[in-house]
């Protein structure tokens, strides 16, 4: 899954009024800063996604990296990509009997195949110690437990995001520039729609 952070700037000449087009293309500083920055942030999240224990299989932690970032004239777009499902880990799911207001949620009481394989590998993954003839109808009735009772909320992401983040790459470029420089993030990972299975 790819997901956008976008930050605009409006930069000024210091001591005036009147907005300049500066380009923030042309400088390579500008660019090693914004990287430099991404793995702070991607560092961050991984670190947040072991303090809210959100590492089932490590497939969420070892997902993200950013894969693309453009700086075009005066707008900054920053591509990240991390696994399939980091937004229900991060925002929580609804279960079927158990609704707290979350973005999503599930519809339906039966798990996919497709869930309880994941399940099934997760338990085999961690060795639970459960016989192999039970590993089937274990790994059914807890992705069940999870439709039914839901996925709680394990911020990494929004925890990581923060506008005092954003606000330090502000404060980074705008002395690279020498520019006054407003950033402010647009959007946060292409949100997804608000029901699943």
């Amino acid at each position: 899954m790819k997901f956008d952070v976008n930050l605009t700037s409006q930069l000024a000449s210091k001591g005036s009024d009147v907005t300049e087009s500066v380009s923030l293309t042309d400088s390579k500083d500008v660019k090693s800063a914004v990287l430099r920055w991404l793995h702070e942030a991607i560092d961050a999240m991984n670190k947040a996604v072991d303090r809210y224990d959100a590492t089932a299989t490590l497939n969420l932690r070892q997902s993200f990296r950013a894969s693309d970032f453009r700086l075009d004239g005066q707008a900054l777009k920053i591509d990240l990509e991390g696994a399939e499902y980091w937004a229900y880990v991060n925002y929580g799911v609804d279960g079927v009997q158990n609704k707290r207001g979350l973005p999503f949620s599930f519809r339906y009481i039966r798990p996919s195949k497709r869930h309880v394989a994941a399940i099934r590998k997760w338990a085999i993954d961690k060795a639970i110690g459960i016989p192999a003839e039970e590993l089937d109808g274990f790994a059914f009735n807890k992705a069940r437990k999870m439709k039914r009772e839901g996925i709680k909320p394990r911020p990494f992401y929004t925890d990581t995001m923060t506008d005092k983040r954003v606000n330090e790459l502000t404060v980074t470029i705008a002395d690279i520039t020498g520019q006054k420089i407003s950033l402010r993030l647009l959007s946060e990972f292409g949100k997804q729609t608000a029901t699943r299975r």
